[in-house]
């Protein structure tokens, strides 16, 4: 399941982004383009739910493969969580739709200006 969200790769590449970004020279691409620092937020906002589901996941992986005894009663269900994952992995693609328009759109304020 998680491997059809792709979203370790997803998660890499975003947060390189996310920092080329940051490196811009703010006053030259985002000035009074606030837009920009909004969606770049609900990108980071929506990896740091993914990482959160991710590690609870492991935690409690590390959990069932203590149990020894009555493990089908005791063990964690992952599904809820492989669920909630695939849901933000969703909101994620779309905030990062909403993030390159805004970039595009802030390109060609930019190009109008020079």
């Amino acid at each position: 399941m998680l491997y059809r969200t792709d979203i370790e790769c997803t998660i890499v590449l975003l947060q390189q982004i996310i920092t080329d970004i940051s490196l811009l020279p703010e006053k030259e691409y985002f000035s009074n383009n606030n837009f920009i620092h909004i969606a770049l937020q609900h990108v980071k906002d929506s990896i740091a739910g993914i990482e959160t589901e991710l590690q609870e996941i492991k935690e409690r992986i590390t959990y069932n493969s203590t149990l020894y005894v009555m493990t089908n009663m005791r063990s964690f269900d992952l599904l809820p969580n492989l669920q909630r994952i695939e849901m933000k992995s969703s909101v994620l693609d779309r905030r990062c739709e909403y993030l390159f328009k805004s970039l595009d759109l802030c390109k060609h304020f930019i190009d109008k200006k020079l």
